[in-house]
């Protein structure tokens, strides 16, 4: 299988065939989706994959599945508390309502990118599609980075407003 991993000048169309907007916002119909980024793992078994949906309908959806030919397996999770220990748990989807903002950060939901099919680095890209109820899918190019760098990253989205 061949793994779909490029440099930083990567670009991705989403599925209605737009390119990217210069922000770095890709979109599919009402749904917008930002900073989109994957932590540098640790291992070279699986890494987090970290972004922010926007819906900007009138009409809920609901994100089901991610798909990255990055990994053998990929699973959206979300953090959990659990006898007073943080978890990570699958799910099956993430509910985004109407004229609504989720963020995919650490210690929130997360997509899980597990068996990687090849090394990942700071500055490598990596493609995925990001799947909704609706049939809406949204294509996107993630960035590794370095996990140090994620919070910093991921709090210039809390300015737009939180879910």
């Amino acid at each position: 299988m061949a793994l779909l991993v490029c440099g930083l000048g990567c670009s991705a169309e989403s599925s209605n065939g737009d390119a990217p907007a210069a922000d770095g916002t890709f979109s599919s119909g009402l749904l917008k989706v930002s900073t989109v980024y994957v932590a540098e793992p640790v291992t070279d078994e699986r890494a987090a994959m970290y972004f922010t949906i926007s819906n900007v309908g009138d009409r809920g959806d609901e994100l089901v599945a991610v798909r990255t030919a990055a990994a053998g397996r990929v699973e959206i999770h979300q953090n959990v508390e659990e006898d007073g220990r943080m978890m990570m748990e699958a799910v099956s989807g993430v509910r985004v309502p109407s004229r609504w903002t989720i963020h995919f950060a650490p210690g929130s939901y997360h997509v899980m990118l597990l068996e990687l099919q090849d090394s990942l680095r700071t500055g490598d890209s990596i493609y995925a599609s990001l799947q909704f109820e609706s049939g809406d899918m949204v294509s996107v190019v993630a960035e590794v980075r370095p996990y140090a760098d994620l919070e910093e990253l991921l709090a210039s989205e809390d300015d737009e407003g939180d879910s």
